[in-house]
């Protein structure tokens, strides 16, 4: 059964939305915060101020010993997990992509790691359902950010599913090999 999405733009303009959408038709809507789960729109809400502030250090951290050729992206950024028909279009919070994968409009191939940071509004979306469509789509590195703990858990893709390699909490830094040298200091992604 289809669901009904209906967006107001801030002219009062009405887009209602009941039959999956194609990848065209949902790139030609005027709205940023939304992704695109099997055809169907799905508004999300803005990140609150301690899962920005996560995202900002995360982005700090990634940054300083990425590979060259590789570049570190924050949301919004479309994902194009996978095309029509039923396509879906996801916005991770943070990739680590290749250069040469930004040229285009949106992402088509699989970062080298997406990150999301877990707010009470994402529960679901990150733990199960994202980390199933980010496998299946062949993603080798996800992390999750547990900003309230804090703790990052790292998953590494073995077939076509993840599996944990290693959680980073605690009082001090920690650095893991991969999916390249990264120091993480847990402490400074909580607010």
């Amino acid at each position: 059964m289809p669901t009904t999405v209906v967006f107001v733009d801030m002219f009062g303009d009405v887009d209602v939305v009941t039959e999956p959408l194609s990848l065209d038709e949902f790139f030609a809507l005027p709205y940023e915060l939304i992704e695109l789960v099997e055809g169907q729109p799905i508004v999300m809400n803005a990140a609150s101020g301690p899962h920005q502030f996560a995202v900002a250090e995360l982005l700090v951290m990634l940054l300083a010993n990425r590979p060259d050729g590789y570049h570190v992206v924050t949301s919004p950024i479309d994902w194009v997990v996978w095309g029509d028909p039923r396509a879906t279009v996801r916005q991770p919070d943070l990739v680590v992509v290749r250069r040469e994968q930004l040229r285009g409009p949106r992402l088509t191939e699989p970062p080298l790691l997406a990150v999301e940071v877990v707010s009470n509004s994402s529960v679901e979306r990150d733990l199960v359902a994202k980390r199933n469509d980010y496998a299946r789509a062949g993603c080798p590195h996800y992390w999750l950010v547990l900003p309230g703990h804090p703790e990052v858990v790292r998953l590494h893709l073995d077939g076509e599913s993840y599996v944990e390699v290693g959680r980073i909490k605690g009082d001090a830094p920690v650095t893991v090999d991969e999916p390249y040298q990264i120091t993480i200091d847990p402490r400074r992604l909580v607010v």
